[in-house]
């Protein structure tokens, strides 16, 4: 991956986990109700956008193909992007069990919600398997977050 497009990923990756967290945020401090309903809209908003897909897909495939890259993606996954999701708190957590504890679930939940996410980017954006790569955003929302409000809220 060249200096470039590594910086340039990074700061999709980064724009990437700002926006998800501050609808995190947003569902977390307001409407518990809809947690799952908002990271899905926010995600699927974000990996659409044509501009900011090729970065943030150069980051995922990265995961696969190095240390590295493996590294930040489960830096991103498993702290990062849930540390920036309540950072508004006084005492954001620092780690996925952090995070479990503020949401009143176990860690494996949390890390099972983020294999929700996961397995959408590898089939839509990645394999592009049909019917979930040509699936309206609405379509999708609608049958993946119940089951991420499951995993993060009970």
């Amino acid at each position: 991956m060249s200096a470039v497009a590594e910086t340039e990923g990074s700061a999709a990756f980064t724009e990437y986990g700002e926006a998800l967290a501050a609808a995190a945020v947003e569902a977390h401090t307001g409407d518990r109700a809809q947690l799952g309903e908002t990271l899905i809209g926010t995600f699927l908003k974000f990996w659409d956008d044509p501009q900011l897909r090729p970065q943030l897909l150069e980051k995922y495939r990265a995961a696969f193909t190095s240390e590295t890259g493996a590294a930040e993606m489960r830096h991103f996954m498993s702290s990062g992007l849930f540390a920036q999701a309540v950072g508004k708190l006084d005492d954001p957590p620092k780690n996925i069990e952090e995070v479990a504890k503020l949401l009143g679930v176990p860690p494996l939940q949390v890390n099972a919600a983020v294999s929700q996410v996961m397995g959408v980017i590898m089939l839509r954006y990645v394999v592009k398997v049909e019917p979930i790569a040509s699936a309206a955003p609405e379509e999708i929302r609608a049958i993946i977050a119940p089951t991420v409000q499951r995993y993060l809220v009970g």
